[in-house]
């Protein structure tokens, strides 16, 4: 059986059911993405691959709890956030910014997938000023702006409302804006 022609929640199943070796296959379809988003959020990728391995060892822990009523990207994103956010309580405070890092490599480094666009004026702002604003408004911004995850993925990934998630990243432009000009 070829698994990488499989969807995602048919994946899984087969993971489930027939072959836990099948998992190395999800691993490859998100471990860029992982990367890239704990990566941003932590500003450090040595420590981001090896929190993006934590999260992948906990997802498949878990796998069975995975419902198909929620995308498995999702479910993904949703175990990678817990994996960060325990780094980053253990940690107390997060790593210093590096000014000295070009936020334009940071928006070279974003691969796209066929299809998908970023307004690059917004991603720009974000990836420069995003990690400035509070973790409870930073993560919604970068799931919307630069993993372009829509509000329903965000609200799944986050574990809250829809409002919330529409307010959050409204009240992040708006910290955005007040703090570093207007985009």
């Amino acid at each position: 059986m070829d698994v990488r022609a499989l969807p995602d929640e048919d994946l899984v199943s087969y993971i489930r059911a027939e072959n836990s070796e099948a998992y190395a296959e999800v691993v490859s379809r998100y471990q860029d993405a992982l990367v890239r988003y704990s990566s941003f959020m932590i500003k450090n990728e040595f420590t981001a691959h090896e929190l993006v391995c934590d999260a992948f060892v906990n997802a498949y822990r878990d796998l069975n709890s995975y419902s198909p009523r929620l995308k498995f990207s999702s479910y993904l994103y949703r175990t990678m956030h817990h994996t960060l956010s325990e780094f980053l309580k253990k940690q107390r405070t997060s790593e210093s910014f590096d000014e000295s890092e070009s936020f334009e490599e940071e928006l070279r480094d974003l691969t796209l997938v066929e299809g998908e666009e970023r307004d690059p004026e917004i991603v720009s702002h974000v990836l420069r000023y995003a990690r400035h604003i509070p973790l409870l408004y930073r993560d919604p911004l970068v799931l919307h702006f630069i993993e372009l995850k829509s509000y329903n993925d965000i609200s799944d990934i986050l574990q809250i409302p829809v409002s919330s998630v529409e307010s959050r990243i409204v009240q992040g432009k708006n910290m955005l804006r007040k703090k570093h000009g207007k985009k």
